[in-house]
Protein backbone atom coordinates (compact mmCIF):
# COMPACT_ATOMS: atom_id res chain seq x y z
CA UNK A 1 0.00 0.00 0.00
CA UNK A 2 2.96 1.96 0.84
CA UNK A 3 4.34 1.77 -2.68
CA UNK A 4 1.12 2.47 -4.06
CA UNK A 5 0.97 5.60 -2.18
CA UNK A 6 4.55 6.57 -3.59
CA UNK A 7 4.06 5.68 -6.98
CA UNK A 8 0.51 7.91 -6.84
CA UNK A 9 2.45 10.96 -5.31
CA UNK A 10 4.90 10.71 -7.76
CA UNK A 11 2.69 10.75 -10.46
CA UNK A 12 1.35 13.82 -8.76
CA UNK A 13 4.32 15.68 -8.81
CA UNK A 14 5.56 14.80 -11.87
CA UNK A 15 3.12 15.67 -13.76
CA UNK A 16 2.66 19.48 -12.17
CA UNK A 17 6.24 19.56 -12.83
CA UNK A 18 5.95 18.63 -16.20
CA UNK A 19 2.73 21.28 -16.79
CA UNK A 20 4.48 24.30 -14.87
CA UNK A 21 7.12 23.71 -17.06
CA UNK A 22 4.71 24.01 -20.31
CA UNK A 23 3.43 27.02 -18.84
CA UNK A 24 7.04 28.82 -18.32
CA UNK A 25 7.92 28.32 -22.01
CA UNK A 26 8.81 30.91 -24.23
CA UNK A 27 5.62 32.45 -25.60
CA UNK A 28 5.54 32.72 -28.98
CA UNK A 29 4.08 35.22 -31.67
CA UNK A 30 1.53 34.98 -34.06
CA UNK A 31 2.84 37.19 -36.71
CA UNK A 32 6.79 36.53 -36.46
CA UNK A 33 8.22 38.51 -39.37
CA UNK A 34 7.33 41.67 -41.67
CA UNK A 35 8.64 43.08 -44.51
CA UNK A 36 6.99 45.59 -46.10
CA UNK A 37 6.35 49.75 -47.23
CA UNK A 38 4.54 51.87 -45.52
CA UNK A 39 0.70 52.50 -46.74
CA UNK A 40 -2.35 53.20 -46.71
CA UNK A 41 -3.27 55.58 -43.58
CA UNK A 42 -6.58 57.09 -42.40
CA UNK A 43 -8.74 57.44 -38.85
CA UNK A 44 -9.18 53.12 -39.36
CA UNK A 45 -9.10 50.07 -37.30
CA UNK A 46 -6.66 48.04 -39.60
CA UNK A 47 -6.12 44.08 -39.16
CA UNK A 48 -6.65 40.44 -40.25
CA UNK A 49 -7.67 36.64 -39.59
CA UNK A 50 -5.83 34.34 -38.14
CA UNK A 51 -6.88 30.14 -37.20
CA UNK A 52 -5.83 28.78 -34.20
CA UNK A 53 -4.20 25.18 -34.65
CA UNK A 54 -4.91 22.04 -33.07
CA UNK A 55 -3.85 23.18 -30.08
CA UNK A 56 -5.54 26.05 -27.64
CA UNK A 57 -3.78 29.38 -26.79
CA UNK A 58 -3.30 31.39 -23.81
CA UNK A 59 -2.83 34.86 -25.33
CA UNK A 60 -1.19 37.30 -22.64
CA UNK A 61 -0.21 40.17 -24.82
CA UNK A 62 -1.43 42.66 -27.67
CA UNK A 63 0.83 44.59 -29.57
CA UNK A 64 1.53 46.60 -32.54
CA UNK A 65 4.17 47.22 -35.17
CA UNK A 66 6.80 49.84 -34.14
CA UNK A 67 9.35 51.49 -36.15
CA UNK A 68 13.43 51.65 -35.11
CA UNK A 69 12.52 55.03 -33.13
CA UNK A 70 9.76 53.82 -31.22
CA UNK A 71 6.09 54.59 -31.88
CA UNK A 72 4.85 58.40 -31.62
CA UNK A 73 1.59 57.89 -31.20
CA UNK A 74 -0.70 55.60 -28.73
CA UNK A 75 -3.04 52.77 -30.18
CA UNK A 76 -5.53 50.48 -29.36
CA UNK A 77 -5.20 46.63 -30.18
CA UNK A 78 -8.17 44.63 -29.57
CA UNK A 79 -8.70 40.56 -30.26
CA UNK A 80 -12.43 39.86 -31.28
CA UNK A 81 -14.03 36.34 -32.22
CA UNK A 82 -16.01 35.96 -35.22
CA UNK A 83 -19.11 36.67 -33.53
CA UNK A 84 -17.52 40.45 -33.23
CA UNK A 85 -17.53 39.58 -29.20
CA UNK A 86 -14.46 41.89 -28.13
CA UNK A 87 -12.31 39.40 -26.43
CA UNK A 88 -9.49 41.81 -24.70
CA UNK A 89 -7.83 45.42 -25.66
CA UNK A 90 -5.13 47.34 -24.46
CA UNK A 91 -3.28 50.56 -25.22
CA UNK A 92 0.76 50.20 -26.67
CA UNK A 93 1.77 53.82 -25.57
CA UNK A 94 3.79 55.92 -27.67
CA UNK A 95 6.83 58.04 -26.56
CA UNK A 96 9.57 56.68 -28.07
CA UNK A 97 8.41 53.00 -26.83
CA UNK A 98 11.04 50.51 -28.81
CA UNK A 99 10.01 46.89 -30.33
CA UNK A 100 10.36 44.85 -27.93
CA UNK A 101 11.27 41.67 -30.05
CA UNK A 102 13.03 41.38 -33.37
CA UNK A 103 9.96 40.88 -34.83
CA UNK A 104 9.51 44.68 -34.61
CA UNK A 105 6.68 44.72 -32.58
CA UNK A 106 5.67 45.91 -29.20
CA UNK A 107 3.37 44.69 -26.74
CA UNK A 108 0.95 45.91 -23.53
CA UNK A 109 -0.31 42.90 -21.53
CA UNK A 110 -3.95 42.08 -21.05
CA UNK A 111 -5.33 43.65 -18.23
CA UNK A 112 -7.73 41.31 -17.41
CA UNK A 113 -5.19 38.30 -17.46
CA UNK A 114 -4.69 35.78 -20.47
CA UNK A 115 -7.55 35.38 -23.12
CA UNK A 116 -7.98 31.51 -23.72
CA UNK A 117 -8.46 30.51 -27.62
CA UNK A 118 -10.04 27.49 -28.91
CA UNK A 119 -8.61 25.19 -31.29
CA UNK A 120 -9.35 25.35 -35.05
CA UNK A 121 -11.42 28.26 -34.11
CA UNK A 122 -10.72 31.86 -36.22
CA UNK A 123 -10.38 35.32 -34.43
CA UNK A 124 -9.53 38.96 -35.56
CA UNK A 125 -6.99 40.93 -34.59
CA UNK A 126 -6.81 44.76 -35.10
CA UNK A 127 -5.00 47.71 -34.53
CA UNK A 128 -6.29 51.60 -34.41
CA UNK A 129 -4.73 53.88 -36.61
CA UNK A 130 -4.91 57.42 -38.02
CA UNK A 131 -4.94 60.00 -40.75
CA UNK A 132 -1.32 60.10 -42.16
CA UNK A 133 -0.02 57.97 -38.85
CA UNK A 134 3.32 58.04 -38.71
CA UNK A 135 3.93 54.75 -37.04
CA UNK A 136 1.73 52.80 -40.33
CA UNK A 137 3.05 49.25 -41.61
CA UNK A 138 0.02 48.04 -42.89
CA UNK A 139 0.19 47.28 -46.83
CA UNK A 140 2.54 45.73 -49.11
CA UNK A 141 3.86 43.48 -46.75
CA UNK A 142 5.55 39.92 -46.33
CA UNK A 143 4.56 38.40 -43.32
CA UNK A 144 5.80 34.98 -41.22
CA UNK A 145 3.29 33.76 -38.66
CA UNK A 146 3.59 31.20 -36.59
CA UNK A 147 3.80 27.38 -37.07
CA UNK A 148 0.89 27.14 -34.59
CA UNK A 149 -1.30 29.62 -36.61
CA UNK A 150 -3.10 29.89 -39.88
CA UNK A 151 -2.71 33.00 -40.95
CA UNK A 152 -6.55 34.01 -42.96
CA UNK A 153 -7.51 37.32 -44.88
CA UNK A 154 -6.89 41.36 -43.70
CA UNK A 155 -9.81 43.27 -42.85
CA UNK A 156 -10.28 46.83 -41.81
CA UNK A 157 -13.22 49.06 -40.07
CA UNK A 158 -14.30 52.26 -41.30
CA UNK A 159 -14.93 53.35 -37.62
CA UNK A 160 -12.58 56.34 -36.00
CA UNK A 161 -12.50 54.31 -32.94
CA UNK A 162 -11.27 50.66 -31.83
CA UNK A 163 -13.76 48.57 -34.21
CA UNK A 164 -14.38 45.07 -35.73
CA UNK A 165 -12.27 44.57 -38.78
CA UNK A 166 -15.09 43.80 -41.38
CA UNK A 167 -14.02 44.92 -44.76
CA UNK A 168 -12.22 42.84 -46.58
CA UNK A 169 -8.75 43.95 -47.52
CA UNK A 170 -8.07 46.18 -50.70
CA UNK A 171 -4.83 44.52 -52.13
CA UNK A 172 -3.92 40.84 -53.24
CA UNK A 173 -3.38 38.52 -51.21
CA UNK A 174 -0.36 37.78 -49.28
CA UNK A 175 -0.19 41.63 -48.70
CA UNK A 176 -2.02 43.46 -46.01
CA UNK A 177 -2.93 45.65 -43.20
CA UNK A 178 -0.16 43.57 -40.67
CA UNK A 179 0.06 46.54 -37.80
CA UNK A 180 -1.31 44.24 -35.17
CA UNK A 181 0.15 41.38 -32.98
CA UNK A 182 -0.65 38.96 -30.08
CA UNK A 183 1.63 37.27 -27.92
CA UNK A 184 0.63 33.54 -26.93
CA UNK A 185 1.79 30.14 -25.54
CA UNK A 186 0.32 26.60 -26.35
CA UNK A 187 -1.99 25.31 -23.12
CA UNK A 188 -1.10 22.03 -22.21
CA UNK A 189 -3.32 19.24 -22.27
CA UNK A 190 -3.02 17.78 -19.16
CA UNK A 191 -5.07 14.71 -19.79
CA UNK A 192 -2.84 12.01 -20.40
CA UNK A 193 -1.21 13.04 -17.14
CA UNK A 194 -4.84 13.03 -14.96
CA UNK A 195 -5.92 10.31 -15.68
CA UNK A 196 -3.11 8.22 -15.08
CA UNK A 197 -3.12 9.66 -11.93
CA UNK A 198 -6.81 9.56 -11.11
CA UNK A 199 -6.35 5.68 -12.28
CA UNK A 200 -3.55 5.60 -9.47
CA UNK A 201 -5.59 7.09 -7.00
CA UNK A 202 -8.59 5.08 -7.91
CA UNK A 203 -6.86 1.53 -7.13
CA UNK A 204 -5.35 2.75 -3.95
CA UNK A 205 -9.20 3.25 -2.76
CA UNK A 206 -10.47 0.03 -3.83
CA UNK A 207 -7.57 -1.55 -2.51
CA UNK A 208 -8.15 0.02 0.82
CA UNK A 209 -11.76 -0.84 0.43
CA UNK A 210 -11.02 -4.84 0.35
Amino acid sequence: MKTLLLRILTCVVTFLAGFAGVQKSHADEIVTFVDGSIGYRSNYTYGYTFTVGNSPISVSQLGIWTPTNGLTLDHEVGLWDESQNLLASVTVFGGGLSPLYPSSFSYEPIGTGPVYLNPNTTYRLGAQYYLNDPDANVVQATIISSPDIVFGSEYFSLTFTLGFPDQPGLFPSGSGYFGPNAEFQIVPEPTIGAIMCLGLLILARSRRAR
